[in-house]
């Protein structure tokens, strides 16, 4: 699954919940007690307690920018990650830097592989 791809934030996830990450009330506490122990350490006005449902102007003025052009006459409406369209645009790009990684990859492996054929196997020797 998506999970054993990303090793970072499994290891947090881990860290956080170890044994009881099934246990959704206990997961729900401690994502609170997280935020209140953040809280306790970082000064008020350098932390924005937020949800995205909050749209864009909190965390824009927070931040002390303006809303992108994108969302100027929507300024409620926060990225939506999974629209199905920018989801096929998304999917669509990352499926081209995979393929173009493999192309660069066999080229690199297919020059080393050669390179020592050559080393190994030359005539001249």
């Amino acid at each position: 699954g998506m999970r054993e791809g990303i090793k970072l934030p499994s290891l947090v996830f881990e860290l956080l919940f170890g044994d009881k990450k099934d246990d959704k009330e206990y997961c729900i506490k401690q994502y609170y007690e997280w935020i209140d122990g953040v809280k306790l350490f970082v000064n008020e006005d350098e932390l924005l307690v937020y949800n995205v449902k909050q749209g864009w102007k909190p965390l824009v003025n927070f931040l002390e920018l303006d809303i992108p052009k994108k969302y100027a006459d929507k300024p409620d409406n926060f990225i939506r990650t999974n629209d199905s369209k920018e989801m096929k645009k998304g999917i669509t790009l990352m499926r081209r830097v995979n393929m173009g990684a493999n192309v660069l990859l066999s080229a690199v492996v297919t020059g080393i592989v050669a390179y020592f054929a050559w080393k190994v196997y030359d005539p001249q020797k």
